[in-house]
């Protein structure tokens, strides 16, 4: 019943005491952001790397040419010469 009572006192006073000012609270909020953002920024490509079994192909390889044995742009991705990528 003591808290209810502290309570409703500093409730009818209407001045909350802050332990660092209201700016502050902005300021710590933006860094815990930016923080964050830079921890995710550092796994961007782990993903890629994951799903091709190590570091994938660097940056614009694709574009310039430079494709992986079995990513050609011809329609038959993941063939190597064998009978499965042939149309009958």
């Amino acid at each position: 019943m003591s808290m209810f009572l502290t309570l409703a006192t500093a409730a009818e006073n209407g001045h909350v005491h802050l332990p660092m000012p209201a700016w502050a609270f902005g300021v710590l909020g933006l860094g815990v952001f930016l923080a964050l953002l830079l921890f995710v920024w550092m796994f961007r490509h782990t993903a890629s790397s994951l799903l091709e079994g190590g570091h994938g192909p660097a940056q614009g390889d694709f574009a310039h040419g430079n494709a992986p044995e079995g990513h050609g742009h011809d329609g038959r991705h993941g063939t190597t010469g064998d009978d499965h990528g042939r149309r009958h």
